[in-house]
């Protein structure tokens, strides 16, 4: 396709920053986004806790974009080209399940438009990583690729812009790419991670910033950069429970006997424009030309941010009304009514990549008249996806007809299940549970 993002030969290519924002936003659900927004904040000085609805267009943003224009000589900024809906097409074409770094970025490596020899030396990376994010075995790479320490650290380089510092030699190195991945290059701020890593790592922060004599205006500022860094990559984003459930799509009947479509939008209450920061970019004749070029650089980001944020809604809404048509049965008579369908035949009727729908459905949950569910249950590829399901179902009855006073453990929900025909170990019960949002027992009880 014409606006796919074509990854060559050569790893020095790199995605955009608004190419990376949208893909990282458009997998998101709805508590993540939420998550990322407020560490944005810590980053992006345009960003604040706002209300509802409080993001919107107006004359000034319109303002804003003629002085934007003025800093660039350009009115496009990205400067190259703008978000377009299928600029995924190198990432993962089909549901991978819950997050998992380890198995989210085998398939971005396997599904991109890398040479083969380039995807084996990812790969290798990517199985040399220990649980907490840390590069191992590093010669044995070289040698085996027969690379030369320059060209393994660039290889080691695109790994780390793909992975947001999973994959780092040292916890200097990964602090350096989660910076990065926030946006943030400041020389200073990279220097002193370099140089202090093990000061961060045990929270020594005020003694860092004042030995570095860092001046008062900055001081906060560089402090919550440092505060939001983690000491082990791996374990910040290897969170397999889901403990609290937030749909990001709700689809319910009307009184009139008709469906409603609804999108979640609750994140805006964490995205709301410092309007500070927007009047102090006006004054643009009194500012030095680093300071044009701070608040260039994350205005755009939050532009990018803000943009990403309305095509993910525009996709969700887009693919709730599909699945509302196509999946009617389900959603007057159950989930035993589920059709077979694939994210391919979606993306061919929606004329989106198979990667975008993909990213679409992850993580993703629906709230229906029969309970909320994984997205990605409308996508039933055989039978025994479909018993899946049903098991989900029957697990959310046990638990919704239970003694609030005195709710089953998971080994009581698996004897159940038992009685019912149904054999699944304790452990799969959980995992299930986990997955369809339930509580655990003891979050259950009144």
């Amino acid at each position: 396709m014409n606006n796919e993002i074509r990854l060559e030969t050569n790893l020095t290519q790199k995605l955009s920053l608004s190419q990376k924002i949208s893909l990282n936003i458009l997998v998101k659900n709805e508590l993540q986004l939420r998550q990322y927004l407020h560490s944005e904040m810590e980053v992006n000085p345009f960003l604040e806790l706002g209300t509802e609805r409080e993001v919107q267009e107006t004359e000034e943003s319109e303002e804003l974009e003629e002085i934007l224009e003025e800093y660039e000589g350009s009115g496009n900024l990205s400067g190259k080209s703008q978000i377009k809906k299928n600029d995924n097409s190198f990432l993962v074409e089909n549901y991978t399940g819950p997050d998992n770094w380890r198995s989210n970025l085998l398939e971005e490596i396997k599904l991109s438009k890398f040479a083969k020899k380039e995807k084996k030396i990812l790969e290798d990376i990517l199985y040399s990583i220990n649980e907490e994010g840390f590069l191992e075995e590093e010669k044995s790479i070289q040698e085996e690729n027969d690379l030369s320490k320059d060209e393994f650290v660039d290889y080691l380089e695109d790994f780390l812009f793909l992975s947001d510092g999973i994959g780092a030699r040292n916890l200097a190195e990964s602090y350096k790419w989660q910076l990065k991945s926030k946006g943030v290059e400041i020389k200073q701020l990279l220097e002193i991670v370099t140089n202090y890593a093990e000061d961060i790592k045990n929270g020594r922060l005020d003694k860092v910033l004042k030995k570095e004599n860092i001046e008062k205006d900055k001081y906060e500022y560089y402090k919550s950069l440092l505060k939001s860094l983690s000491n082990k990559p791996g374990y910040a984003l290897e969170d397999d429970s889901i403990e609290y459930i937030q749909p990001d799509v709700i689809i319910k009947r009307t009184k009139d006997n008709d469906f409603r479509i609804e999108v979640s939008d609750k994140y805006n209450t964490f995205f709301s424009v410092n309007k500070r920061y927007l009047n102090i970019m006006k004054k643009k004749d009194k500012l030095k030309k680093s300071e044009k070029n701070f608040l260039k650089k994350y205005y755009k980001r939050y532009k990018y941010i803000k943009q990403s944020l309305e095509s993910r809604r525009e996709t969700l809404k887009k693919l709730a009304k599909y699945l509302l048509e196509y999946q009617k049965s389900f959603f007057e008579k159950g989930p035993k009514y589920l059709k077979p369908l694939t994210r391919t035949k979606v993306a061919e009727d929606l004329e989106y990549h198979p990667s975008t729908i993909a990213r679409t459905v992850q993580n993703k949950y629906v709230q229906t008249d029969f309970g909320i569910f994984p997205m990605a249950i409308f996508f039933p590829k055989s039978a025994n996806e479909k018993s899946r399901i049903l098991i989900y179902l029957t697990i959310k009855n046990i638990v919704d007809n239970e003694d609030k006073k005195n709710p089953y453990s998971d080994s009581q929900i698996s004897e159940e299940l038992q009685n019912k025909g149904i054999d699944i170990k304790r452990r799969t019960v959980s995992k299930y549970r986990k997955k369809i949002g339930i509580p655990s027992r003891r979050e259950r009880k009144i």
